[in-house]
């Protein structure tokens, strides 16, 4: 079964065979993704070891949140992973309080602050 290219829904051959998984898949990722990009989630953890809920680890995935702390421009993770300033290995300044935009980045296997 052949997938789209950057969400890998599954896409039906007229010689597969189809299940009602094949379709309950598609829908699962269609309601997690809508629900991640239509919330801001207020973080939770420390002001350099950031955690969030329903983050999605493929590559692309965004990521919108509000910081409850200022980092101080020191190095930060998000669930573990290193974040970046967008195109560097430089930490990006969280502010407490303000809304950011993230995506992951499955090369590196870490997130990237929207530039």
């Amino acid at each position: 079964m052949k997938k789209t290219k950057f969400l890998f829904f599954k896409k039906p051959d007229t010689t597969d065979i189809v299940g009602p998984e094949d379709f309950n898949d598609n829908s699962d990722k269609i309601d997690e993704m809508l629900y991640n990009s239509a919330r801001i989630e207020e973080a939770a953890g420390t002001a350099n070891a950031i955690t969030l809920k329903s983050v999605t680890l493929e590559n692309g995935a965004i990521k919108n949140f509000i910081a409850t702390s200022n980092n101080n421009s020191a190095a930060t993770t998000i669930n573990g992973k290193n974040v970046y300033r967008a195109g560097t290995t430089e930490p990006p300044t969280f502010m407490e309080k303000k809304a950011y935009c993230i995506w992951y980045n499955s090369i590196g296997d870490n997130f990237f602050t929207k530039a």
